[in-house]
């Protein structure tokens, strides 16, 4: 009996999760991902070692918190990590407003690329971010402009009506192995 109710718990979970949550495992909402956007018309083949952002007058709620976790990607267009993606957790025992932290190993530039986007995307926390930079050898400090949110990727409709259609599989299954009797 516990086998039978928990081979059809297992296969109600899925199908539930698979209406639920989405495929990607930190997906974030347009208000959860910035992306700010940097010159690089006159660069030509460069590279950054470091990147900071900072949140003007944010006072208690908007921090970044202890032991939260942001990713960073930077790419050729909006929200796009085609150049590079980072990932940063504040090690702090606090929530702060600022950081500037290296990136391990340097993010390359190369070929003609006029604007490069660096998004950040908060994993496990939301927070204000108000101005970004890098800096690099030949970059020096850069600051960035404000480019706007960035909207989440869609699940792909092919991956999520496979997951739907192995629970029904499953389920089907099940009930047939528990009227023929096999099942005990």
């Amino acid at each position: 009996m516990t086998f039978k109710l928990s081979g059809l718990a297992a296969a109600a979970f899925v199908i539930v999760a698979s209406l639920v949550s989405p495929a990607s495992a930190a997906t974030v909402d347009a208000a959860n991902a910035v992306s700010f956007e940097f010159d690089f018309s006159s660069m030509g083949d460069t590279s950054f070692y470091r990147f900071g952002y900072n949140c003007g007058g944010c006072d208690g709620e908007g921090r970044f918190e202890s032991g939260a976790t942001m990713q960073l990607d930077f790419g050729t267009t909006l929200g796009a990590s085609d150049i590079g993606s980072r990932t940063f957790t504040n090690p702090f025992n606090f929530a702060i407003n600022n950081v500037s932290s290296g990136l391990t190993p340097e993010i390359a530039v190369s070929g003609s690329v006029d604007t490069l986007y660096m998004t950040f995307r908060f994993v496990d926390d939301v927070f204000d971010v108000t101005a970004a930079s890098i800096y690099g050898q030949e970059t020096g400090h850069m600051a960035g402009s404000f480019a706007g949110t960035v909207a989440p990727s869609p699940v792909p409709l092919p991956a999520g009506f496979l997951l739907m259609a192995s629970a029904i599989g499953g389920l089907a299954f099940v009930r047939r192995k528990q009227v023929s009797g096999k099942l005990s």
